[in-house]
Order: C-alpha cells, then structure tokens, then sequence
C-alpha cells in the first residue's frame, strides 16, 4: 500500500519537476523540439491545468491512492471507515473549489460537482452504518440516486453545450473566409507548345509532344 501511495505519486512529481522549464509555451512563442516532446510523453499529466498549478494531478493520484488503497486499512467494517473518508473528501471539495486548477471553467464545475457527489455518497453510506440514526431506505435510495444522476446530467450538458460553441465557431470562420474556386482552362500554344499562364486563374497548357506521346502508347503493341 505505501508503494502505491507514496511511489505512483512522487514518480510522477519527479518527471514534471525535472521538466518544469519545458512544460508550458510562452505567449507568442513557438514551441521547441523539447516542449513537443515533454508534451507527448507527460502532456496527460499537466497540459488540462493551468501554469501555476501544473502538479494538480499528483494530487488527485494521491487523493484516489488514499481513498481506494489507504482507507481499506482504516476502520474496516466500522463506521469510522467512512467518517474518515468524508473527512478526506471534503478536504479534496474545499481544495477543488478554492484552487480551480483547470484551465477551462467547465473543467472547474466539472470536479467541483463530481466531488460533491462523492462527498454527499459518503455521507449517506456513514448515515447507514450508525445504528441509533434511523433513516428511511426509500429517502436515502432517491438521493443517492438523485445527485449521481446530477453528475451525469451535468456532464450530458456540458457536451452539447461544447458541441454547440464548435459549430458556432466553425460557422463564423466559414463566413469570415470563404473558399474561393480560381477557374482553371485548358489552352493550348499552337505556336510553339510552351506553357504559359496569362490570366487570373491557372491555366494548364497541354505540348504539342505531350499528345503525340499518348498517341503513340495508344497505338503501342498494335
């Protein structure tokens, strides 16, 4: 359990921390063989986050490492099990909400409401292991179902909403350059079988040779 705690995590601390300089793009600048590389190979790790907090998904490893890995150890079969869990997954909330690491806003809303439904689970499940609380099952049931079902509404939401913003974008591009068609012709110098190109769009000037040529595969073998 403490190599998975502890190592997963501080392996991939040291890989970001030793590439700290190469992870991000200065504005206006183009990226260096370097960057594109480090982008490739760890760009998972950091690239949905911003700047400042590039080592965010450390901590979300280790906030799963200790509630999948550290809590089986803690209390198992007591209800103190998942008190510590709540205790752990607040902690996770506040720290998601005062920090809003993503680089995107919806990303933001995103683990904010998602971890508010692991927070509010948790407590539902350290609700039921305390015998002198007496809850109704139905009313626990529904509202274990109800803010799960909030998470997935939200995410259903935000897609379409993306999708939608992507094909707005899209449109105003189209509409702002359109795709010009030059004419092309065919035109052929009976003088002296040179190309030649005279007008606004290209024209493709067929030699004299160049058809005797075909002619001559044509008729070959016959």
């Amino acid at each position: 359990i403490g190599v998975y705690v502890i190592g997963v995590p501080m392996g991939m601390f040291i890989s970001l921390w030793k590439n700290k300089r190469h992870l991000y793009v200065e504005e206006g600048h183009e990226p260096t063989e370097k960057q594109k590389d480090i982008e490739f190979e760890l760009g998972g790790m950091y690239r949905q986050y911003e700047k400042k907090y590039w080592y965010f998904e450390i901590i979300i490893i280790m906030h799963k490492c200790i509630m999948t890995g550290a809590m089986v150890v803690v209390g198992n079969g007591t209800p103190m099990q998942p008190l510590v869990a709540l205790f752990i997954q607040m902690m996770f909330l506040l720290l998601v909400l005062k920090m809003a690491p993503y680089d995107d806003d919806l990303d933001d809303w995103s683990s904010f409401i998602c971890s508010l439904a692991l927070t509010l689970t948790t407590l539902a499940g350290f609700l039921l292991m305390i015998e002198d609380v007496v809850i109704p099952t139905e009313m626990l049931t529904s509202f274990l179902i109800g803010i799960n079902a909030l998470c997935v509404f939200y995410e259903m939401v935000t897609i379409g909403y993306v999708a939608y913003q992507d094909r707005l974008t899209a449109a105003r591009l189209k509409k702002k350059n359109p795709t010009k068609v030059l004419p092309m012709t065919n035109d052929a110098n009976k003088s002296d079988g040179d190309n030649q190109s005279d007008g606004p769009g290209q024209k493709i000037v067929v030699k004299q040779s160049d058809v005797d040529d075909a002619d001559n595969l044509k008729n070959w073998g016959k």
